[in-house]
């Protein structure tokens, strides 16, 4: 409602982003993780919609990080898994910026004054541009991602009042889901524990 489709232009994500490849080779080594310190995303830490779980997130230490600082996250800031599970990107919230983009992702940095970075992510999750990026994905065994693949990602923009309009309405409904999800879970373990005490 209120939105004029007409308005809408089309680019490429290469377009309206920097796109960077994470540390790999002698950059960063299996030793250099440690139990605590700057959180590491890594593709398993990519979620489906859109989060990063840190169940069984890797950390680097501090010096590390500085090291790695073009690879430090900020917020806005979108992440993708360049192996395996490609579809999947994850949005850099407030509480991830200053982490590190770890081996095996790739770094979106959307300009801001193109474009609402929010917005962004939710148009790459969605399943026209998930088909588009396996569609022309390299690889066999497994699909492999680079920047001058995500670089020809088409995408398609209205104003920049509308993108935030937009991305501000999914949000809300990203929040009710998640306050739904939650009130589904004590729901399940209040009932579980009524079972038990019958």
């Amino acid at each position: 409602k209120g939105i004029n489709m007409s308005e809408w232009k089309e680019y490429k994500l290469g377009d309206i982003a920097n796109i960077q490849t994470g540390p790999f080779g002698s950059q960063l080594h299996k030793s250099d993780y440690k139990s605590t310190g700057i959180p590491c995303i890594m593709p398993c830490n990519i979620t489906a919609n859109l989060d990063i779980c840190c169940s069984n997130i890797a950390y680097i230490s501090e010096e590390d990080a500085d090291r790695l600082c073009k690879h430090k996250t900020q917020k806005g800031d979108i992440i993708y898994s360049r192996r395996g599970d490609i579809e999947k990107c994850a949005y850099i919230s407030e509480k991830e910026s200053g982490w590190v983009c770890g081996t095996g992702c790739l770094k979106v940095c959307i300009n801001s004054e193109k474009a609402n970075s929010k917005f962004i992510a939710y148009q790459l999750s969605t399943p026209l541009l998930k088909s588009w990026i396996v569609g022309n994905a390299v690889g066999t065994t497994m699909l492999n991602l680079n920047t001058s693949i995500l670089s020809e990602c088409p995408i398609s923009l209205p104003s920049l009042p509308t993108q935030q309009k937009i991305a501000n309405i999914l949000s809300s409904l990203d929040d009710k889901i998640e306050v739904n999800r939650r009130i589904n879970e004590q729901l399940e373990e209040l009932a579980g524990a009524l079972f038990k005490s019958w």
